[in-house]
């Protein structure tokens, strides 16, 4: 499904509050943006995208994954119709809560790039996905044994 049906019809202040929480992003997202964009994983991610008159924190259209940085501010009944929404469009919503990301950093990236490999089929963006957890691995536990 191509981006431009997921936001047809979306009220303009919609975009707009979009727009302005793309650029003053919560810590936590922020701490999750730095290593989803760019392609890191081997996918594209976008920051907060319009998808059906619902804001997903972060969006990924190939693996068709929406990650949620979950904190004080949402609302379980809120989220609970956002996902089915979604899930309607076999578009899958990560959960995660700034507490993980505060408190178990590596989880998170470990959670995040598990999802998304089990959602692509491009053999080359596994490989990456597969490659970059290794290194990431690796450099943990020398920064762990350094300490």
């Amino acid at each position: 499904m191509s981006k431009l049906h997921l936001r047809n019809r979306v009220r303009p202040e919609i975009l707009r509050y979009a727009a302005n929480m793309r650029a003053r992003p919560t810590r936590h997202e922020r701490e999750v943006w730095h290593f989803l964009r760019n392609k890191n994983l081997g996918v594209t991610f976008y920051s907060q995208s319009v998808l059906r008159g619902y804001i997903a924190d972060f969006y990924c259209p190939k693996a068709k994954l929406v990650i949620e940085v979950d904190g004080p501010s949402h609302e379980a009944v809120a989220d609970f119709g956002r996902d089915l929404a979604l899930d309607s469009l076999g578009i899958k919503v990560l959960h995660i809560k700034n507490k993980q990301v505060e408190q178990d950093y590596a989880g998170v990236f470990r959670k995040i790039a598990a999802t998304v490999r089990t959602r692509i089929t491009d053999q080359n963006a596994r490989w990456w996905i597969d490659t970059l957890v290794d290194y990431f691995e690796t450099r943990l536990q020398e920064i762990n044994e350094g300490s």
